[in-house]
């Protein structure tokens, strides 16, 4: 595999790189989770709107819809965990 730093930084500055292509086709082997996980240690400013992708692929359309009513302004990030009882 190759490994292009132009590239690199061509994903980094765009505008929405979360909804770019990944560069040195890391976009065909990356799932979502794992792909939110580099946006979110490159780019921590997009890091709402790649969790916003990752919950409409993991949990649903339905559940997207509902976390897109919450608005802009409150910046929340919601964690499901199985807990004990």
């Amino acid at each position: 595999m190759t490994f292009s730093i132009q590239a690199w930084k061509d994903w980094f500055d765009e505008d929405a790189p979360e909804e770019a292509l990944l560069p040195d086709s890391y976009g065909n082997s990356l799932d979502t989770f794992r792909k939110l996980l580099l946006v979110r240690s490159w780019c921590p400013d997009r890091m709402i709107p790649m969790a916003k992708m990752y919950v409409a692929e993991a949990l649903g359309k339905e559940v997207s819809r509902v976390w897109q009513e919450f608005g802009r302004c409150e910046r929340t990030v919601h964690c499901l965990f199985w807990g004990r009882g």
